[in-house]
C-alpha cells in the first residue's frame, strides 16, 4: 500500500506490505493497513500486488499482477465495510479484482495471548495425515469476515499443537468482546489449494471463558469456502535528525549515549566496534541531537574508518542497560546508521534474539547505494526471527534504505516521512501484553491455561511464520488548558480569556485547531473546552497555545488583546510527569503567567449523556437578594486534580436552582471509564469574577445513573463549614433526569450507506468586477486559467465527490442577469440549463461556470437566502438517512439579505444539510462571521438553531503568494466541520417525525354479531366457484381483499359509518338479515378494530416518546380492593397520596413488581396495585397532531387516567393497548398518568383462575383468601413492557397494512400482496398512497402508486429460517407515504414496514416453507428471569438468541402468551421460526364468556403479528382439558375464528391428553404433543422411555393422520447435582432421560410421523410455591441465568446434527451424533 501525502509535487510513500500468500491466486492478507483518516483532506492510496520471487525489498524483482488506485474517501464510502475494483494493468487476460475491507480502530491497549491444539482432525492427504493450520477472522455486520491471524503448519499430525501467539485486542475484535470470530482449519497443501477441514465460531469473551472452563469446540465442516482470501555525511545526520527530533521528546534529560563502531580509534589505533562518538573515556553522552552531530564530526576528523562491519557489540551494549531497567519506566531505543553488510551476521541475530526479552528496539538505517536484502532479514516482518533452536520472542528490529526519501526533482529529504517510517514500529513494540492467556493439552480446538514461561513487561508478540506485526494507530489525545495570574488588560474589570490552539504544518505554517470558551473577568481560567488531536508518536507535532482577552466579537485574533503564548511540541506534553506539563508563558504581557496543560488519550467510547441537575435550599450568598448559582462538574486529573468538563448557567435571585439540560459525550466526562472520579461545585456568581464557593461533592457515573433510580440526593458540602455547630450541609443536589445512549461516527453513517449530495451555488454579483478585466475576481484570461472560484471548488469539490454515489452535482449562480430574458436571478442553474441544474464531477462544474461568465451579465444584489431554501428543499424531502445535503457558496461580497439568510439557516438546521461559505477577494467578512455559530446557536425571528451548519473561510488566509493556493490546507478547514454535523443531524429528533397507533378499547361487543366468518359470506354473494378460482389464485387473504375493497365497491365507506353506529351502542334492526351481515363485514374490513397494532416508530411524521423509567407504586389494602378508587389516588401522583411515605416506593417500569423489593406482601399480592408518574407533554404537541398512549403489556387488568380523567381500560395480560388522549392533555405543562393494575384470574379471563376463601377458623384469619390456577408458572403482575407516548397527523394516518406474500416452486419470482388501511379527516382525493419497496441495504425494488396491490418480484431474496440457507433472515423495507396528490413532496404521513419474504404451505406430515420441508428444532419457553420476572430486559432478549443460536436451534414456542414485540423482531431478524401461541393455558369449564375473551385473544395477538415472516402456526390452547364433550364445539369456534382472521397459517393446539378421546386435535391443522415419559410417568425408568415415546406418537399418526410436533419433554435438573448411576434431578439423568427420547424421535422421524421437537424448556422459570418445586420449574437446559447445564452441550450437538439432516449444512465426519441412525443408542424393545 502506498499513500501520496499532502502537496503539489507529492510522490508515492509506501505505507507497509501485508505477507506473502504462497501459490495463491485468491489470496485473503491478514496483515492490516492502519491509517488516519481526515475526511477533510483528499488522501490518495494505491494498492500494487506483486507475485514474490526473490527474498529482496526491491519491488523490482517481483512480478507485477495490478494496482489499485482511489482515495481513502472512496474507501470509507463503500456501503457494508467492503470496497471493491479491479485491478488495473493486471497482466492477465481475466479480470482481476481487489476487496478492501475498512474499520474505525478503537484504542484498547489490551493484548489477546493464545495458544491452540486440536485432536482428531480430519485425515485430508491421500498417503499421510494432514498438514493443518489455522486462520482467524472476524465478523462485520454485513456477513463478511476478514483474516486476522494466520498459524504455521503443522506436517503430519491429526493432533495439532500450535505455537502460542498474541494479537492486539484492537485488531481482533475492535474491543467488542462479543463481536463474532470465526476460526477455520485447513490441511495445508504445497500446490496452494489447501484443504478445508472445519471451522467454528466464537468470541473473545467465549475464548476467555473457555480458557477457565476447559470448553472444546467442534470443528464444523461446511460448505467449501472460496479463499478471497546517498554519498556524503548528510545522509548520517539526516537520519539522525529525522529520528533523533522525535526521541528527544520523550527523553527526560536529553542526553543521548552516542557509539562508532568499525573504526581505528585514538590514541592507540586499534579497531574498535563500540568506541563512545565523543571519544570520551567515562562518559558517552551527548546534550540533545545538535550534540550528536556535532560529536559525529568531531569524530569523523580524528578517527580512521576501516572495519568489518560487526553489529553485535552495539547492540549488547545497549542490552546490558535494557536488561537492568525491567520495571516499565524504562525502554531503550538503539539506531544503527551504517552502509554496509553486517559480517558478524550470526552473532548480530543471537545479540537480537537476546535483545528480545527486554525492553528495547534497534533501528537499522542503510545509507548509501549499497544492496541491504540480505539486511532485510533480521527485520522480521513476516516471521519472527530465528537462529538454530533460539527464537526472538518479539520483532525489535526496524530496517528502512534513506535512499528512498531522497526526492528526485530537488535532490532534498523528506526528513518527516523517513522519521515515520523508522518510528513507526516503536510504539507497538513497546506495547504492554494483555490480560489472559488461552492454550491447549487435548481435545478438538480448545482453549486452555497460560503456559509457563519468562514474566513479560512489554512487546508486540506474534506467532511464527504468522507474517503479522501490529502497528500503533494514531492515538486521539484530549487536551485540557489553564492558565495562572494572568495580566489585566481590562480598565473597569477583569480580562476575559480565551485560548487558541495552533498546529505547525509541515510548510512551517501554523494551522488553527479550535478555540475555547471565553471566561469574564478571570485571570486564573480553567477552560472547559478540550482541544482534540491526533498524536503521532513517529513525527514532531509543534503546536502553539495563545491566550487573548475578548474585546470584540470578531473571530480576528488582531481585533483581541493577546495576553500570553506558549510554543511546544505535542511530544513534550505527552512525556510531562502524570500527563501534567506547567510553564511559565513564553511571549506576551502575562510575564509572570503560567500554563497548565493536561494531556489524555481519549478512549473510543460512542456513547452520549444526557442529564439535567437541580438543586434546592442552597446557601444565600448574596446581602442583599438570595444566590446566583450556577455548577461546575469536573473529572478527576493527575496529581490529585480536577478537570472541568462543564459548567452551567446561571440562575439569578433563587435558592432552588433547576440548570438546563446538558448533552455531553461520556468520553469528555469520564473517558469511557465509569468508576472515574467527578467533582460537582456550585458557587454563587458575582459580575466582579469573585465567585462565591457555596458547596461540592464528589461522585461517579456509575454513581449518578444509580442515583436517579434511587432518588438519591447529593449534599453540597462546604469544607470550611464543617466545624460550625449544627451545620448539616449548603444545599442539595438530585438529578432531575439522567440517560446514555450510543451514538454512531461519521464513519458509520458513511459505510452504512449515507451519501454525501454536494451543491456549489457562485456569487455572479457586479462586485466582482468585469471579467474580462484582469482586476476582477472572475477573471481566468484567454486561457481558461484559475481564480479565486475555481481554486475553491478545486479544492474542496474533490473530497466531496469521493462520497456522492452518482457524482451529479446540482449547482447554481445569483445575483446576475440570465438570458435570454435579462431578469436578475438569485437561484438559476449554472450550466444555464431550463430545468437540469447537474453537472457531472467537478470538472462539469468549472465548465458550467465557464460556460455562464460567457453568458450571463453580472449585477445584484448579494442575495443567500434563495440558493439556501433551494437545497433545503431537497433536505427536507430526504430525512432518512441515507441522503446529506452539503451547499458551498462562494462569495465576494457582504449579504444583503443578512436576515432573511439567518432564518434560511435555521429553517434548515434540523435538516440533513451543511452550508460552507468561502469568502474570495478582499473585502471585510466580519459580519459574515455571526452566521458561523461557534460561539453559540444562531437565532433569527424568535428561533433558535437546531445546530450550527455554517462554516465560514476566508480564502485569502490560503494564499502562499505568487499567485498559487495551499488547497490541502482550506479543504481541510472548510470541510472540518462537516463530519461532526453530520453525527448531529442524524441524532436529532425533528418535530416532525411521527408515528401512530390507534386504541383498541374500544367496545368490541359487535364483533360477536358475526355469526359467519368471511368467507361465509363472500360464497353466498358470490358463489363457491368464483371464490375458489380467485383463492387459488392469489391465495385466500388476497382474494377476499379483492371482494370485500374492490368488488363491494362501498364496503369501506358503509364500513366506517356504521362502526360508529355500533359504538353509540345502536343496534341494527329492522334491515335485511344480507344486510345487516354486509354491514358486519364491513365493519371488520374497516372498522376501527379491523387494523392491527403497528409498532411505534418515528418517521418524517411521526415521533415517539418513551414514559419507561421509574414510577411511583403503591399497593391496595388487602381486603379493602377499591380503597384507591374512593380515595381517588388516580388524581394525584401517588407520592402525594395518604399515608405516602410508609406505602409508596419507587417502581421500574417495565418490570414485574412482584420481586423487585423484600416485601412477601408484594410478591404475593392479589389485587389492585397502582402507579403514577409525571411527563411533560411539548406546547409543540398541541397542533394538527394525535397523541396516542401505548402499554406494550400490563398484567392482567388496567385501568388508566389522564390528569384524573379515564382514558382507557384493558383485560388481558400479554398484548398491547393503547388509546388517543390528546383531549386529556396539558400542553406545554406537566401531565400525570396513573394506572390501576389487578392481577386476578377467573373462570372467564385467559388464562384461568380461582378465588379460594378460607373459612374462618383456627387455621386461618377472617376474609383470607388465595387465587388457585392450573398453569405452571409464577402469575407475575405490573407494567411489563414500554410506555410509549407518539402522535399521528391530525389530518390522516397510515393506520394499517396487511402483507401477504406467494412464491414460485422454482423460487425465482415472488408476490407481495398489500393492502394499506388509512384513517383520515379528509377525502381520499386529498391524498395519494405511495408504496416503496427497497432490499436490505436500500436498493430500490419497486414503487407502486396505490393504496393496494401485488408487487411483483424477480429473483427474490426470500426470508429462510436460520440454518436453512446462509443468508437467514433477510428483510425488506416497505415504505408506505401518505402525500399530498397535487404536490407529491409534501408528506402528510410515513410508515416503514420490515417484510420478510416466504411461502407457508402444509400437509399432512410437514410444514414447508419456500417450498421446502421444514423441522422444528427448539424449545417451549418463558419470559422469565431473576428480579424482572416477566418485564422486558432487552439485554436477556440479546442473550437469549445468541443462546438459540449457539445451539442450533430454528425454532420456539411462545409458550404460554404471546411475547413482547421486541422479542418478535430478533425472531424476524435472526430467521427464528415461531410458534406463536395465545394465552389459553390450561382452560377448563368451557364457557361463552370464556370464548369470547379466547376470541379476544386471538384477534389482538393476530392483528399485531400477521406480518411477521417468523410466525408460521397460530397456537390456540396449551394442554386444555379437552378430553371433555363440552371441549369439541368450543374449539372448533375457535380454530374456524382463527381461520377467519388468518387462513394463511396453519393451527395448532398443544394437547397432553388420551390419543383417542381429545377433542381439539379434530379441527386444527397440527398437533402438538406434551410428553414426560421417565418423569411424570413411571419416574426413573429411562429404559422405558424409547418404547413408550415412539409408540405413542405412532399412535397419534394414526389416529388422526395429522402432522405432529413434540412441543415438550424434559426432565427437571438442579444445576450442579450429579450421581452415577443417574437418578432424578441429576444433570446425569437429564441427559440420559433426553438421549431415550432422541432415539425415539429418529424412528418417528424416519416414519414421518413428527415434524419437530422441542425440548421444554430453554430455561429453568419460576413456578408457584409447591412441594414438588424448588425455587421454580428446573426442566431448563440453561438456568435462570442462562448458564448451560449439561444438556445445553447435548443439545448443541444434537440440533447441529439435525441441521446437517434438514437442511445439509456441512457437519465434520467427527461429530458425535446423539441418535440411533449412529448407533450409539439401539431401539430396545
Amino acid at each position: 500500500m502506498f499513500q501520496k501525502p499532502r502537496g503539489q509535487h507529492a510522490h508515492w510513500v509506501e505505507v507497509g506490505r501485508t505477507e506473502v500468500i504462497k501459490n495463491n491466486l485468491s489470496p485473503e492478507w491478514q496483515t492490516k493497513f492502519i491509517v488516519n483518516y481526515s475526511f477533510e483532506e483528499r488522501q490518495e492510496v494505491k494498492f500494487e500486488v506483486y507475485d514474490w520471487d526473490q527474498d529482496s525489498r526491491n519491488l523490482s524483482a517481483h512480478d507485477f499482477l495490478g494496482r489499485c488506485q482511489t482515495t481513502l474517501g472512496q474507501i470509507v464510502a463503500a456501503s457494508g465495510h467492503q470496497f471493491t475494483a479491479v485491478l488495473q494493468d493486471s497482466p492477465g487476460r481475466a479480470t482481476s479484482h481487489i476487496f478492501i475491507t475498512t474499520e474505525e480502530l478503537g484504542a484498547n491497549k489490551e493484548v489477546a495471548y493464545i495458544q491452540l491444539a486440536a485432536e482428531n482432525l480430519d485425515k485430508m492427504d491421500f498417503f499421510g495425515k494432514s498438514d493443518p493450520f489455522f486462520v482467524i477472522s472476524k465478523g462485520f455486520s454485513n456477513g463478511r469476515f476478514v483474516v486476522v491471524k494466520k498459524s504455521e503448519v503443522i506436517k503430519k499430525t491429526l493432533n495439532p499443537s500450535w505455537a502460542q501467539f498474541s494479537v492486539p485486542v484492537r485488531d481482533l475484535c475492535n474491543n467488542n468482546y462479543e463481536r463474532p470470530l470465526k476460526i477455520d482449519v485447513y490441511d495445508w497443501n504445497a500446490s496452494g489449494k489447501d484443504d478445508f477441514i472445519g471451522s467454528f465460531m466464537t468470541s473473545l469473551r467465549s475464548l476467555s471463558s473457555a480458557a477457565i472452563e476447559r470448553t472444546k469446540y467442534p470443528c464444523i465442516n461446511e460448505k467449501k469456502v472460496g479463499k478471497k482470501k546517498y554519498t556524503n555525511s548528510g545522509l548520517y545526520t539526516a537520519a539522525i535528525r529525522a529520528c533523533g527530533e522525535i526521541i528527544e521528546d520523550y527523553d527526560s534529560d536529553k542526553m543521548f549515549p552516542a557509539l562508532g563502531f568499525g573504526a581505528r580509534v585514538p590514541p592507540s589505533g586499534m579497531v574498535s566496534h563500540e568506541f563512545y562518538l565523543n571519544l570520551r573515556d567515562d562518559n558517552p553522552y551527548c546534550a540533545r541531537v545538535d550534540g550528536l552531530i556535532q560529536a559525529y564530526y568531531n569524530a569523523l576528523q580524528r578517527v580512521t574508518l576501516y572495519g568489518p562491519t560487526n553489529f553485535a557489540p552495539v547492540i549488547q551494549h545497549v542490552t546490558r542497560f535494557a536488561q537492568t531497567y525491567q520495571d516499565g519506566r524504562q525502554y531503550f531505543v538503539l539506531l544503527i546508521i551504517t552502509d554496509g553488510i553486517i559480517t558478524d551476521m550470526d552473532m548480530t541475530k543471537q545479540a537480537i534474539i537476546e535483545a528480545s526479552k527486554y525492553p528495547m528496539s534497534i533501528i537499522i538505517v542503510g545509507v548509501g547505494e549499497e544492496d541491504f536484502s540480505a539486511m532485510e532479514e533480521l527485520d522480521s516482518d513476516d516471521k519472527l526471527l530465528s537462529y538454530y533452536n533460539q527464537k526472538a520472542q518479539r520483532d525489535i528490529v526496524q530496517f528502512v534504505e534513506l535512499r528512498k526519501f531522497l526526492s528526485p526533482r530537488d535532490q532534498t529529504w523528506d526528513k518527516a516521512m523517513l522519521a515515520k517510517e523508522v518510528m513507526a514500529e516503536v510504539p507497538g513494540q513497546g506495547f504492554p501484553l494483555g490480560s489472559f492467556s488461552v492454550i491447549s493439552d487435548t481435545g478438538f480446538v480448545m482453549p486452555g491455561q497460560t503456559p509457563p514461561g519468562p514474566e513479560r513487561t512489554g512487546g508486540s508478540f506474534m506467532a511464527p511464520g504468522s507474517g503479522s506485526q501490529f502497528t500503533m494507530p494514531t492515538t486521539c489525545l484530549e487536551i485540557s488548558v489553564a492558565c495562572q495570574k494572568l495580566a489585566d488588560r481590562d480598565l473597569t474589570s477583569k480580562s476575559d480569556p480565551f485560548c487558541v490552539l495552533f498546529e505547525q504544518s509541515g510548510n512551517q505554517e501554523w494551522r488553527e485547531l479550535g478555540r475555547t470558551e471565553t471566561l469574564r473577568d478571570c485571570l486564573d481560567p480553567v477552560w472547559q473546552t478540550k482541544f482534540v488531536v491526533d498524536y503521532r508518536f513517529e513525527e514532531r507535532q509543534v503546536l502553539k497555545f495563545q491566550v487573548y482577552d475578548h474585546d470584540t466579537e470578531s473571530k480576528n485574533l488582531k481585533k483581541q488583546d493577546f495576553l500570553g503564548g506558549l510554543e511546544i511540541t505535542l511530544g513534550k506534553l505527552v512525556a510531562a510527569p502524570g500527563r501534567r506539563f506547567v510553564s511559565i508563558m513564553k511571549e506576551g504581557p502575562s510575564k509572570s503567567g503560567r500554563f497548565v496543560i493536561i494531556t489524555e488519550e481519549r478512549s473510543a467510547n460512542k456513547e452520549i449523556l444526557t442529564f439535567q441537575l437541580a438543586a434546592e435550599k442552597v446557601d444565600k450568598k448574596d446581602m442583599f437578594g438570595k444566590s446566583d448559582p450556577y455548577c461546575v462538574l469536573s473529572k478527576s486529573g493527575p496529581q490529585g486534580s480536577f478537570i472541568v468538563v462543564h459548567r452551567s448557567e446561571t440562575i439569578k435571585k433563587t435558592l432552588n436552582p433547576v440548570w438546563a439540560p446538558v448533552v455531553v459525550p461520556v468520553v469528555d466526562v469520564c473517558n469511557g471509564d465509569y468508576d472515574r472520579q467527578l467533582k460537582l461545585e456550585v458557587y454563587d456568581w458575582d459580575s466582579n469574577g469573585s465567585h462565591d464557593f457555596i458547596g461540592s461533592f464528589t461522585t461517579t457515573l456509575k454513581d449518578l445513573s444509580i442515583a436517579v433510580v434511587e432518588k438519591k440526593e447529593f449534599p453540597l458540602i462546604n469544607s470550611k463549614k464543617l466545624s460550625k455547630k449544627g451545620y448539616k450541609h449548603s444545599g442539595l443536589v438530585k438529578l432531575r433526569s439522567f440517560k446514555v445512549e450510543s451514538r454512531d461516527s461519521f464513519v458509520d453513517y458513511m459505510q452504512g450507506g449515507t451519501s454525501l449530495n454536494f451543491s456549489v451555488a457562485i456569487d455572479f454579483t457586479a462586485s466582482n468586477g468585469d471579467p474580462a478585466t484582469p482586476a476582477s475576481l472572475h477573471f481566468r484570461g484567454a486561457s481558461n486559467g484559475e481564480n479565486e472560484y475555481t481554486q475553491a471548488i478545486r479544492a474542496i469539490g474533490p473530497i466531496i465527490e469521493d462520497y456522492d454515489t452518482d457524482k451529479q452535482f446540482p449547482a447554481l449562480g445569483f445575483g446576475a442577469r440570465v438570458p435570454p430574458t435579462g431578469k436578475v436571478s438569485h437561484e438559476f442553474f449554472l450550466n444555464l440549463h431550463p430545468n437540469n441544474p447537474y453537472c457531472y464531477g467537478v470538472e462539469g462544474i468549472l465548465q458550467a461556470y465557464a460556460t455562464s461568465l460567457q453568458s450571463v451579465s453580472l449585477y445584484g444584489p448579494t442575495n443567500f437566502s434563495p440558493v439556501i431554501n433551494h437545497v433545503a428543499k431537497f433536505a427536507q424531502a430526504y430525512q432518512d438517512g441515507q441522503q446529506y445535503f452539503v451547499l458551498l457558496i462562494i462569495t465576494d461580497g457582504i449579504i444583503t439579505d443578512l436576515e432573511e439568510t439567518k432564518s434560511a439557516i435555521v429553517s434548515a438546521s434540523d435538516l440533513p444539510m451543511s452550508i460552507i461559505i468561502v469568502g474570495v477577494g478582499k473585502e471585510d467578512f466580519s459580519a459574515m462571521e455571526a452566521l458561523d455559530s461557534d460561539q453559540g446557536l444562531l437565532r433569527a425571528q424568535g428561533r433558535v438553531a437546531a445546530r450550527d451548519i455554517v462554516q465560514f473561510v476566508e480564502l485569502r488566509k490560503f494564499s502562499q503568494g505568487t499567485g498559487s493556493w495551499n488547497r490541502a490546507a482550506l479543504a481541510k478547514d472548510v470541510l472540518a466541520e462537516v463530519p461532526n454535523q453530520v453525527v448531529k443531524s442524524m441524532s436529532l429528533e425533528p418535530a416532525n417525525r411521527n408515528e401512530i397507533l390507534r386504541s383498541s378499547q374500544k367496545d368490541t361487543g359487535y364483533i360477536e354479531a358475526l355469526t359467519k366468518d368471511v368467507s361465509d359470506l363472500v360464497l353466498e354473494l358470490f358463489g363457491p366457484v368464483k371464490w375458489f378460482k380467485w383463492k387459488q389464485l392469489i391465495g385466500p387473504s388476497a382474494a377476499f381483499s379483492y371482494f370485500a375493497a374492490t368488488t363491494l365497491s362501498n364496503c369501506q365507506t358503509v364500513g366506517e359509518e356504521y362502526s360508529g353506529i355500533i359504538q353509540a351502542n345502536q343496534t341494527l334492526d329492522g334491515l335485511p338479515n344480507l344486510l345487516k351481515r354486509f354491514i358486519m363485514v364491513a365493519i371488520y374490513c374497516y372498522g376501527p378494530l379491523a387494523h392491527g397494532h403497528l409498532f411505534p416508530q418515528d418517521s418524517e411524521s411521526r415521533e415517539t416518546r418513551s414514559l419507561d423509567g421509574i414510577w411511583h407504586f403503591r399497593i391496595s389494602p388487602k381486603l379493602d380492593p377499591d380503597f384507591g378508587f374512593r380515595e381517588k389516588w388516580f388524581a394525584k401522583n401517588l407520592d402525594q397520596t395518604s399515608d405516602a411515605q410508609d406505602n409508596v416506593i419507587p417502581m421500574p417500569v417495565p418490570a414485574s413488581y412482584n420481586d423487585i423489593t423484600q416485601n412477601r406482601t408484594i410478591r404475593d399480592f392479589i389485587g389492585w396495585a397502582w402507579y403514577s408518574r409525571q411527563f411533560f407533554a411539548p406546547k409543540s404537541w398541541n397542533k394538527d397532531i394525535l397523541v396516542y398512549l401505548r402499554f406494550g403489556s400490563v398484567h392482567y387488568t388496567a385501568n388508566v387516567w389522564i390528569n384524573g380523567k379515564p382514558a382507557v381500560k384493558h383485560a388481558g395480560g400479554h398484548l398491547p393497548f393503547e388509546a388517543e388522549i390528546s383531549s386529556y392533555l396539558k400542553f406545554g405543562h406537566t401531565n400525570l398518568i396513573s394506572v390501576a393494575v389487578n392481577n386476578t384470574l377467573t373462570r372467564h379471563t385467559v388464562p384461568q383462575g380461582a378465588f379460594n376463601w378460607m373459612n374462618k377458623s383456627k387455621h386461618y384469619p377472617s376474609g383470607y383468601f388465595t387465587l388457585d390456577y392450573h398453569f405452571d408458572f409464577f402469575n407475575y403482575a405490573g407494567i411489563h413492557r414500554p410506555v410509549i407516548l407518539y402522535t399521528v397527523p391530525k389530518s390522516g394516518f397510515v393506520q394499517d397494512v396487511e402483507v401477504n406474500f406467494e412464491v414460485s416452486k422454482t423460487l425465482e419470482k415472488a408476490q407481495v400482496f398489500y393492502k394499506v388501511q388509512v384513517a383520515s379527516n379528509i377525502s381520499t382525493k386529498a391524498y395519494q398512497i405511495h408504496v416503496e419497496l427497497r432490499s436490505a441495504s436500500g436498493s430500490l425494488v419497486s414503487h407502486v402508486p396505490a393504496q393496494k396491490g401485488i408487487i411483483q418480484i424477480v429473483q427474490p431474496r426470500l426470508w429462510w429460517p436460520y440454518l436453512m440457507h446462509e443468508n437467514p433472515g433477510y428483510r425488506y423495507e416497505m415504505k408506505i407515504s401518505l402525500t399530498d396528490p397535487s404536490n407529491p413532496d409534501i408528506v402528510l404521513d410515513c410508515y416503514r414496514l420490515k417484510i420478510g419474504i416466504r411461502s407457508l404451505h402444509w400437509n399432512n406430515s410437514t410444514l414447508l416453507i419456500n417450498h421446502k420441508p421444514f423441522y422444528f428444532r427448539g424449545f417451549g419457553r418463558h419470559e422469565d428471569s431473576d428480579i424482572r420476572g416477566k418485564g422486558l430486559d432487552l439485554a436477556l432478549v440479546a442473550k437469549d438468541f445468541n443462546l438459540i443460536k449457539w445451539i442450533g436451534a430454528n425454532s420456539f414456542r411462545t409458550s404460554h402468551y404471546p411475547y413482547a414485540d421486541e422479542i418478535m423482531d430478533f425472531a424476524d431478524d435472526n430467521g427464528i421460526v415461531i410458534i406463536n401461541e395465545c394465552p389459553g393455558v390450561a382452560l377448563d369449564h368451557f364457557s361463552d364468556k370464556l370464548l369470547k375473551n379466547h376470541k379476544f385473544a386471538l384477534r389482538e395477538l393476530i392483528q399485531r403479528d400477521k406480518n411477521r415472516p417468523s410466525v408460521v402456526m397460530w397456537s390456540i390452547a396449551n394442554e386444555p382439558r379437552s378430553n371433555k364433550k363440552s371441549a369439541e364445539p368450543y374449539f372448533k369456534e375457535v380454530v374456524r375464528y382463527t381461520k377467519v382472521l388468518d387462513p394463511t397459517r396453519p393451527v395448532i393446539v398443544v394437547v397432553n391428553g388420551d390419543v383417542h378421546k381429545d377433542q381439539a386435535v379434530l379441527h386444527v391443522d397440527f398437533i402438538g404433543i406434551n410428553r414426560y415419559f421417565g418423569w411424570y410417568s413411571d419416574p426413573g425408568h429411562v429404559e422405558l422411555i424409547q418404547m413408550q415415546m415412539f409408540n405413542d406418537l405412532k399412535a397419534w399418526h394414526d389416529t388422526h393422520h395429522k402432522p405432529l410436533i413434540v412441543t415438550e419433554y424434559g426432565a427437571d435438573t438442579v444445576a450442579g447435582l450429579h450421581q452415577d448411576p443417574s437418578f432424578q434431578f441429576t444433570e446425569e439423568y437429564q441427559v440420559e432421560l433426553m438421549t431415550q427420547d432422541f432415539a425415539a424421535f429418529d424412528r418417528a422421524r424416519a416414519e414421518s410421523y413428527i415434524s419437530g421437537e422441542m425440548i421444554w424448556n430453554f430455561a429453568d422459570f419460576m413456578t408457584k410455591q409447591e412441594a414438588r418445586r424448588v425455587d421454580g420449574n428446573r426442566k431448563g437446559i440453561f438456568t435462570r441465568q442462562r448458564q448451560p447445564k449439561m444438556a445445553a452441550h447435548v443439545m448443541r450437538m444434537r440440533y447441529w446434527s439435525l441441521a446437517e439432516v434438514m437442511p445439509p449444512q456441512g457437519q465434520p465426519s467427527t461429530m458425535n451424533f446423539l441418535s440411533a441412525s449412529c448407533g450409539l443408542l439401539e431401539p430396545n424393545f
